[in-house]
């Protein structure tokens, strides 16, 4: 089971449940190809918020992911931690593992669904730094500027605009041997839910 805050179009919640958690509706939906959309799983152990077993929503800005920590499993699974803040830029570290790997012949370089994944959620902890609320990617773009190796990378990112119902957050990705070699630049819409 997985927590959804986003719209799920016409997908049938009869009798999967629905669960109000500290005033936020969260639908409980087993993952079904018709109806996965934009989720993020959470770390139970990490946000204690359950209830009865169901899993939770996504830390709100007070409960930012600590450094050193993942926001979610995938970013564990991929390598992707928490560092120490640069000013107004969010610092997230990617030691990439095996499933970060998108091939190694004829070179070895990261999947571009791992690049995905970092802007994705360093614009999510960029934002949620500094803004209140709930709040969901709408639009990722990447440019992919070179091939990213299977070395440990820098993911930077800084909010750009943040209204009352949407941000643009910028995000950066280098090599952490040679910061000023950006491999990826990502720019993701974010538009709050509550």
């Amino acid at each position: 089971m997985v927590a959804v805050e986003a719209t799920l179009g016409n997908a049938d919640l009869a009798g999967e449940g629905v669960q109000l958690l500290e005033g936020r509706v969260a639908r409980q939906v087993a993952p079904q190809a018709s109806v996965l959309g934009h989720l993020r799983v959470v770390d139970e152990d990490r946000h204690p918020r359950s209830m009865a077993g169901a899993a939770t929503l996504p830390p709100m800005a007070d409960e930012r992911t600590p450094v050193g920590g993942s926001a979610a499993p995938l970013d564990a699974a991929l390598g992707l931690t928490r560092g120490e803040d640069d000013g107004a830029w969010t610092v997230l570290l990617l030691d990439p593992g095996e499933l970060a790997v998108g091939s190694t012949e004829p070179v070895a370089y990261l999947h571009g669904g791992t690049l995905a994944t970092c802007v994705d959620t360093a614009a999510w902890e960029a934002l949620v730094r500094d803004h209140e609320g709930t709040w969901v990617v709408a639009d990722l773009r990447l440019d992919f500027l070179r091939l990213a190796r299977p070395q440990p990378h820098v993911v930077r990112a800084v909010v750009r605009r943040a209204g009352r119902r949407q941000a643009v957050v910028d995000v950066e990705i280098a090599a952490a041997d040679d910061v000023e070699r950006i491999v990826t630049l990502g720019r993701a819409t974010l538009s709050r839910t509550d």
